[in-house]
């Protein structure tokens, strides 16, 4: 029997053989694990299985007796099987599972009965509950290695020990775009470490590689992970007997969430909210924050006790004596709000914000529906509380309510975000682009981000050099700067005139000098600025420079000496009148006599002439008098007259200068006293008496052959000598004062006697009649006469004059006669210019100078003259006539912005054009419809916001001003920086480029907290401004206003944490000014493309659809609107308008997309639009010479060509057109080409050669170009056929 049973074991056992054992043992252990048992002579055991038993039975059976007497004999027990637990295992269906990601643990072991299983998940969470259940499910919320513990136990056996076995899995976190925040500075010196700051909120086994723009290897460098933990109690992920359902909060309660305060060392990221719902529903979450009592959030890990005692300084906390939550006296603020909408059991909501918790801070909930599950408190716990709070107010700790043995299952999964510094060194200035890359091997494709830094040296003081530092007009000025160091830099030269110009300069060397050279046109103090910036920061310096007219050696000065004394000296001052006059000079006349005088020149309006008269009372060296050249209204005559008190010759001198120019000019007057109450006594000599007077009544009777003197005697006067004539004949002169003369000739004498000098010669006299009824008369002076003498009239009235000229003296007389025609001199002359106000009729222009004017809007010019008589008035626009007008007032209107310079003369037929009286003008573009769009859903860190600008009209030389609302007041400006600083002189801002329409900005904020967002934009004739506050439900008020035009509207924007954004749209070359639309010939197809970004996570429809508007020519408004709905793309991102769809004219094309949801949303639906400008024109004719359309053509002798261009081109709007206007240019190429951009007279040909018989071919003279023998130009034919 035992043969043959230990046989069997060979083939598929029945009793199997036991170790040799004492039967004893053997006995006590025999149903340990098999069911049957067999001995063999109390010394061989053999066991088998129980589902052998029917095998077994099979044998013969033998009597009891027998079973101990021979190996034959078996002897066989059946008993209870008792299977301890064997081969344990535990297997995860996979070793790396993502977070959120359901794992699967299968338990099995080799032999064991009635089993029970827990598993141990080794996140915290609690075990499973004992169950048979070999299949359990998980899922992981926070990232790293864990070990899976399984235990088995019998409990029909609970004296056994608890078997266990583990297993490992890995929980991976792949990167999220998102969780990557990368900064570097603006700007940094060169040779400085440039540190980028690199923050990751999320990842594990990370790896970097920047690329900073230099050329330096990108290296990659492994990343320390992000530590993410759970704050608040452990979650199931399924109801057990642990979790409790209680009854919903009311609507004014607070559910208060205490939180570890040791739990963070520092701010942490919010990733996720977990929690077990006990009814499905709304909630909002908030995240409370201490605040002081001075009303600032609270900084630092503090630990508040009611108990001062009670602080326990090893642990950081509070003894058991006393409770750590909720201190003493603690208000909360409201930093965060979540809203969630939850189902019942467990449940984990990701969050897109990121928000920063700090330590110290508190979840609260309010219920909307939603009721979260709870388990009982354990031992050491802080407990939940409750507390009534409505509204936005602070939240006082003085009102919690402790909830009894209740802990509610929520929790947040934060991280701490890993914030590192990566530095580099550039050595040379310029723009960089720095590229970084962060990668995990779990993230199938790297995660880009992409800044630029700009390397520039500070700017050193500026040194400002001008030579002249006063200049003539027109004369060239050198503006110089120096700078030492530098680079980057970009150089405003403003000339003070208006006129800027911007320099770049790469690079400053040492001491480097740079010069503008400048002329100004016009008189005037200008204020020279020159600025130098970068990114570093800026410096300036200015100079004063005056221009002004020289004064030029045109002058001419002519003085009437030698004179007479008593009487004055006149010195004349003449100036053409058709010569610019001198600014501001003056004229100091020295009279030589101890005199002067100042006249100042007049800067116009001079009749050329300035008479100065003087009165020398005696001989000598005499002083000067200044004369101050008057400024104005000039009539190109001075005279200074002197009066010298003794007589002399004088040395005159004349200086006449101002700042910039200096001219002197000396001459001498002769001046002799005049002579008066000349007298003669005639006596004769008696040799008895002597010398006796004449005898007779009269004594008039002399004898003759007597010598008879004759003795001179004069009042006053300076005599060179006397002339002494008889019977009107010169008989002699004498310098004695006595003088004889005797005759043997009886007879009637009539002597004539006259007092001489170089001065008084003559009794000549002029009288002049001006015809209205005032007459002058001017002595003729007798010799050494320049030739020429100016008589001054100045008329009442206009009119016409007959003026009557009577030259005599004793012996002669002259009479002429001639006529003057008087008309006023237009002086003065000033023009106001005014803009028609819709709301206030009309008001004068905008800005410091009232020089900023609004397109679009007609402009009055009033013309207003100090004297004249005119017969119309003469408008040019930037040097170029534009009208005149018989009327006073005159209008312009024009659409398009820009510098105007105008230029007014009144005009008569005597004086032509006055002097000319200038107006510059700016006409801008007024600011219209700003709007400003926030692209995103949050604004704290390291979300960036983003914001979207946009203008119906952006305005010319408009500039933006952006107020983030954060302390340290980072204000930005984009636009022309000197319209900037024109329009915001006491903003300190950075710029930060163009202005452009639409404009999109964005920024980063580094704090929670609400913020306050301002936009301005002004330009010099309007503003506006919107403002923006962030976050929760806010009602917005956006104002524009300027002098001409205002605006208002109210907006109310939710903000929210859904994971939802607007669509963001944008047209390839978009055109925002409908006067400037892109161009499309009628005969080619429009081809319009767009761009849409959509980050959106809902479950969204979307609807896109084109739609386009025919504009009025004169003002832009919408005429009618386009029906596209025939067109394949109109519903499609690309837009295919064919040939010939669109007549000539203005068109708005607008792209929509419009996005709705299946299921309610808080946010959906989204509608967004883009729009551009398109100005459809007809085509350019299609001009072709010949049939075929050569562009060259090689003739032989003797063959034709035929030339019709009337026949071969066409017009592709009209095929039927052929009325066309031909002109034929002939040229020699290459030298000789046509530019379409200038008329024909201007074209580059040259002179025709029609005279061909004086060429010598021989000599190589030039033909001239030798078009069809006449030469290159311009010809008339229709056709041209002709034969070589």
């Amino acid at each position: 029997m035992v043969r043959k049973l230990m046989k069997a074991v060979s083939g598929p056992p029945i009793l199997r053989p036991l170790a040799y054992l004492p039967v004893e043992t053997r006995r006590e252990t025999r149903f340990h694990t098999y069911g049957l048992a067999g001995v063999v002579q109390h010394r061989h055991c053999l066991c088998a299985y129980e589902h052998d038993r029917p095998l077994i039975e099979t044998i013969d059976k033998a009597a009891v007796e027998m079973c101990d007497t021979s190996d034959e004999y078996v002897r066989v027990y059946r008993g209870q099987v008792m299977h301890p637990i064997v081969g344990l295992t535990i297997k995860g269906s996979t070793e790396e599972v993502s977070i959120d990601e359901e794992v699967s643990f299968e338990v099995s072991v080799g032999g064991g009965e009635e089993v029970e299983y827990s598993l141990d998940f080794g996140d915290g969470t609690d075990p499973t509950e004992w169950s048979a259940d070999l299949t359990s499910k998980h899922k992981y919320f926070v990232p790293g290695l864990y070990m899976v513990a399984v235990l088995a136990r019998q409990p029909q056996h609970l004296n056994r020990r608890v078997m266990s076995e583990v297993t490992y899995v890995r929980v991976t976190a792949e990167l999220v775009n998102e969780n990557i925040h990368f900064k570097c500075p603006k700007v940094v010196e060169p040779g400085d470490p440039a540190l980028c700051n690199l923050t990751v909120n999320a990842g594990q086994q990370m790896e970097m590689t920047v690329d900073f723009g230099d050329g330096s290897p990108a290296l990659p460098i492994p990343l320390p992970d992000v530590p993410v933990r759970a704050l608040g109690v452990n979650v199931p992920q399924y109801k057990n007997s642990k979790v409790t359902y209680g009854t919903a909060l009311k609507a004014e309660e607070l559910l208060i969430i205490p939180l570890d305060e040791k739990s963070l060392d520092s701010s942490a990221a919010i990733q996720a909210l977990e929690g077990y719902g006990a009814a499905p529903g709304n909630m909002q979450v908030f995240i409370l924050r201490k605040v002081c009592p001075e009303g600032a959030e609270c900084s630092g890990h503090g630990i508040t006790c009611f108990e001062p005692s009670a602080l326990c300084v090893l642990n950081k906390g509070c003894s058991d004596s006393c409770h750590p939550f909720p201190p003493q006296k603690t208000s909360y603020s409201i930093v965060k709000t979540f809203t969630l909408t939850i189902t019942e059991g467990h449940f984990y909501l990701k969050s897109s914000s990121s928000f920063r918790m700090t330590a110290g801070d508190v979840l609260a909930i309010r219920s909307d529906g939603a009721q979260l599950a709870y388990r009982p408190v354990k031992s050491g716990e802080t407990p939940d509380y409750i507390t009534e709070h409505s509204g936005d107010g602070p939240i006082s700790s003085d009102n919690f309510r402790e909830v009894k043995e209740v802990k509610h299952f929520i929790r947040a999964i934060v991280s701490e975000p890993l914030a590192l510094t990566v530095p580099h060194e550039y050595v040379d200035s310029g723009h960089y682009g720095i590229k970084l890359s962060v990668k995990n091997r779990w993230t199938p494709k790297d995660i880009t981000r992409e800044s630029s830094i700009n390397i520039q040296s500070t700017i050193s003081k500026m040194r400002l050099t001008v030579n002249p530092p006063d200049a003539s007009v027109d004369q060239r000025v050198d503006i110089t700067i120096q700078l030492n160091k530098g680079s980057n830099i970009k150089v405003l030269w403003d000339f003070g005139d208006g006129t800027v110009v911007t320099d770049q300069i790469p690079d400053i060397k040492s001491s480097q000098r740079f010069m503008k050279s400048y002329k100004y046109s016009q008189p005037g103090v200008y204020d020279i600025r020159v600025k130098a910036e970068n990114l570093q920061g800026e410096t300036s310096t200015h100079h004063q420079l005056i221009a002004e007219h020289p004064v030029h050696k045109n002058w001419k000065i002519v003085s009437n000496s030698p004179q007479l004394l008593p009487g004055y000296v006149d010195i004349n001052f003449t100036y053409p009148i058709d010569k610019i006059l001198p600014t501001n000079a003056s004229t100091i006349i020295d009279f030589g006599d101890g005199k002067r005088e100042v006249w100042p020149v007049p800067d116009t309006e001079w009749e050329g002439l300035h008479v100065v008269q003087h009165e020398y009372e005696k001989p000598g060296k005499y002083n000067r008098e200044v004369w101050p050249v008057p400024d104005t209204e000039w009539e190109g005559l001075h005279v200074v007259q002197h009066e010298y008190e003794k007589p002399g010759k004088y040395n005159v001198k004349v200086n006449m200068s101002n700042i910039v120019s200096k001219q002197i000019r000396r001459f001498q007057v002769d001046v002799l006293r005049r002579i008066t109450g000349l007298k003669t006594v005639a006596k004769y000599l008696n040799p008895d008496r002597g010398y006796v007077g004449g005898i007779g009544q009269n004594a008039d009777y002399f004898p003759i052959d007597r010598q008879i003197n004759f003795t001179f005697a004069t009042k006053t006067g300076d005599i060179e000598y006397y002339v002494i004539e008889m019977n009107g004949q010169p008989l002699k002169n004498s310098t004695d004062n006595v003088t004889s003369f005797i005759t043997h000739e009886p007879g009637f004498y009539n002597f004539t006697f006259y007092g001489y000098n170089a001065i008084q010669k003559s009794n000549a006299s002029t009288i002049i009649d001006f015809g209205d009824g005032k007459r002058e008369v001017w002595p003729v002076p007798d010799t050494e006469w320049e030739g020429l003498h100016v008589v001054q009239h100045e008329y009442e009235k206009p009119g016409k004059y007959n003026v009557k000229v009577n030259m005599s003296n004793i012996v002669s007389k002259q009479i002429r006669r001639f006529q003057v025609d008087v008309l006023r001199r237009i002086t003065g002359l000033k023009t106001v210019a005014k803009y028609l106000n819709p709301d206030r009729g009309y008001v004068g222009g905008i800005g410091q100078n009232a020089d900023y004017f609004p397109i679009d809007r007609q402009i009055n010019f009033t013309f207003a003259t100090k004297t004249g008589d005119i017969e119309y008035y003469v408008i040019e626009m930037n040097g170029q006539p534009l009208k005149n007008s018989t009327d006073n007032v005159t209008s312009f209107m024009t659409h398009e912005p820009g510098f105007y310079n105008f230029t007014f003369y009144g005009y008569n037929a005597i004086q032509k054009k006055s002097k000319s009286y200038s107006l510059p003008i700016y006409l801008l573009e007024p600011i219209e419809g700003l709007e400003v769009y926030d692209v995103s859903n949050d604004t704290v860190e390291p979300e960036i916001k983003r914001f979207v600008v946009e203008f119906n009209k952006m305005g010319t030389n408009s500039c933006l001003i952006v107020d983030y609302g954060q302390n340290k007041a980072e204000i930005e400006a984009f636009g022309d920086s000197r319209s900037c600083r024109l329009t915001f002189p006491d903003v300190k801002y950075t710029l930060m480029g163009n202005l452009t329409n639409p404009l999109e900005i964005s920024k980063q904020y580094e704090k929670p907290k609400d913020y306050r967002l301002k936009f301005s934009v002004a330009n010099q004739i309007s503003s506006a401004a919107r403002d923006y506050e962030k976050p929760k439900d806010y009602r917005l008020k956006f104002s524009v206003a300027n002098q001409i035009s205002s605006a208002a509207r109210d907006v109310s924007v939710t903000v929210i944490e859904i994971d939802c954004k607007p669509p963001l749209l944008s047209i390839r070359n978009r055109v925002t000014n409908w006067r400037k639309g892109i161009e499309f010939w009628k005969s080619k197809p429009i081809q319009l493309f767009s761009k849409t970004i959509v980050d959106c996570n809902a479950t969204t429809v979307v609807t896109r659809v084109w739609d386009a508007y025919r504009l009025e020519e004169e003002n832009g408004t919408v005429a009618e609107r386009v029906d596209l709905s025939e067109l394949d793309s109109y519903r499609k991102s690309f837009l295919y308008v064919p040939p010939f769809f669109l007549p000539d004219g203005y068109y708005k094309f607008q792209y929509s997309i419009n996005m709705t949801s299946p299921e309610p949303h808080p946010l959906l639906p989204f509608y967004a639009s883009a729009y551009t400008f398109v100005k459809v024109v007809r085509s350019p004719i299609a001009a072709q010479l010949a049939e075929g359309a050569q562009s060259r053509v090689i003739r032989g002798w003797g063959q034709r060509i035929r030339f019709a261009p009337g026949e071969y081109s066409r017009d592709p709007d009209d095929e039927n057109n052929k009325n066309f206007e031909i002109k034929w240019f002939c040229r020699r190429v290459p030298d000789e080409y046509i530019n379409a951009n200038l008329p024909d007279e201007r074209q580059n040909f040259s002179e025709p050669l029609y005279d061909r018989t004086g060429i010598d071919e021989e000599w190589d003279d030039s033909d001239g170009g030798g078009c069809f023998g006449g030469g290159p130009g311009i010809s008339r034919a229709p056709d041209l056929v002709f034969s070589g």
